[in-house]
């Protein structure tokens, strides 16, 4: 990634984590039945030209973790909106278009966890 992607990328990082953390969106809470749930956003990749922000989060909810993907879900349909208000937070005069990604490092970390465990069990 070249530097002025790395710059964006981290500005767009902490922005988005802030944004996310102090927005409730009501869509979410009627999907998964809870407002009990939070995002948590762990990089965030842009794209060469500019067009696309991938973003990689976590998302957890109160009553059950299968509620990541309809966060995520949800957060993709209302992606046009987040970008809007972040546009105009940061004075940008144009937003990449942001795609919203589960992060499957924690689970496969997990699950690299338990087969190391189990090899070493048997040794």
């Amino acid at each position: 990634m070249k530097q002025r992607q790395a710059q964006l990328a981290s500005v767009l990082t902490r922005v988005l984590a802030e944004h996310l953390r102090n927005y409730q969106y009501d869509v979410v809470e009627i999907e998964i039945g809870t407002n009990d749930y939070f995002v948590n956003v762990n990089y965030v990749t842009i794209s060469k030209r500019v067009d696309f922000a991938d973003i990689y989060i976590s998302a957890y909810a109160e009553s059950s973790n299968s509620h990541c993907d309809v966060i995520t879900a949800t957060l993709n349909e209302n992606s046009g909106l987040i970008g809007q208000r972040i546009c105009s937070q940061l004075g940008w005069r144009k937003m990449p278009k942001l795609r919203f990604h589960t992060d499957q490092s924690v689970e496969h970390a997990r699950y690299m966890e338990s087969v190391l465990a189990k090899i070493t069990k048997n040794a």
